[in-house]
């Protein structure tokens, strides 16, 4: 059981504290490669703030409570042309919602036209500090609250889905049926069964499947990650790192983006290329304008 720290650590140092394997070296003559860190968590933590900096990729930097939103806010203005906020509450901390939350939210997005709602979503193996059990009905209100408003004020949204895929996909299913879906929704490193992804691609939203090797990148992982990546439209398939250090983003996303290639039989330009545009899809499918693609601001390596 998964029982979470008081601290963020949703990036590079859960991944290491759960033993995930890290990507192999970049080559010394690596060819630059255009890339778009689709799932982000760059500089929440205080230790690597002050690098966001000298991210060199477009990035989405994701929320996970309240009390981040502002960080999120900083780290995104100190790259207007490469980063894209996202504001959200996180499943892992929907117990902590305190009375006025979503309205707050609500202030924060509007006083923000570019950004997503995110990260969000469901997880069955996550065990509070405070109570040391699943809080999945807390987890419940606040992602369905979170789904409703992304609808409403049409913003993309980014999903967390851990043994909860089919609840999940019900709670989608019930929100299609009422209010409606946000107008793009992100699965957000997905690790469920190939079977399900078209199920989700079939409901009426521009469905998004993403994979980050923090997550995915376990060799015990790969069969199962190429199939699932395998069964993702060419034009729905995003680049994530999940990752707070934006000095290690760039590694991962490199790794992945050979991964995507294997999959998929592209050479690795391709895939940068392909992923780009997706992701420059999602994040601009509430309206908001999305990243300044000049790709001389962007180029990695």
């Amino acid at each position: 059981r998964l029982v979470l720290g008081l601290g963020l650590g949703l990036g590079l140092t859960a991944a290491l504290r759960w033993g995930h394997t890290p990507p192999p070296a970049m080559a010394a003559e690596a060819p630059q490669l255009n890339l778009f860190d689709a799932h982000s968590h760059a500089g929440l933590h205080e230790e690597t703030r002050e690098r966001v900096a000298q991210l060199k990729c477009a990035a989405a930097i994701m929320g996970t409570q309240e009390g981040d939103w502002d960080v999120v806010q900083r780290s995104s203005e100190a790259m207007p042309n490469v980063a894209v906020p996202a504001f959200g509450v996180h499943p892992w901390f929907a117990h902590r919602a305190e009375n006025g939350w979503i309205e707050r939210l609500r202030l924060r997005l509007a006083s923000h036209p570019a950004a997503l709602l995110g990260e969000i979503g469901l997880d069955k193996a996550a065990r509070t500090p405070e109570t040391r059990r699943c809080e999945y009905e807390a987890q419940q209100e606040v992602f369905a609250a979170q789904l409703a408003l992304a609808a409403e004020l049409r913003r993309p949204v980014s999903v967390h889905c851990v043994r909860s895929v089919g609840k999940l996909f019900g709670m989608m299913e019930a929100g299609a049926a009422a209010a409606g879906l946000p107008p793009a929704i992100a699965l957000h490193s997905y690790g469920s069964s190939p079977d399900w992804i078209p199920r989700y691609l079939a409901l009426p939203t521009e469905l998004y499947v993403g994979f980050s090797y923090a997550i995915n990148g376990r060799e015990n992982q790969r069969e199962k990650l190429l199939e699932n990546i395998a069964v993702v439209p060419d034009d729905r398939l995003l680049l994530e790192s999940d990752l707070e250090c934006p000095l290690d983003i760039e590694e991962h996303l490199r790794a992945m983006c050979a991964i995507f290639a294997e999959a998929k039989g592209w050479s690795l330009e391709e895939t940068a290329e392909r992923t780009w545009a997706n992701a420059e899809r999602f994040v601009a499918a509430g309206g908001g304008g999305g990243v300044d693609a000049g790709r001389s601001a962007t180029d990695c390596g």
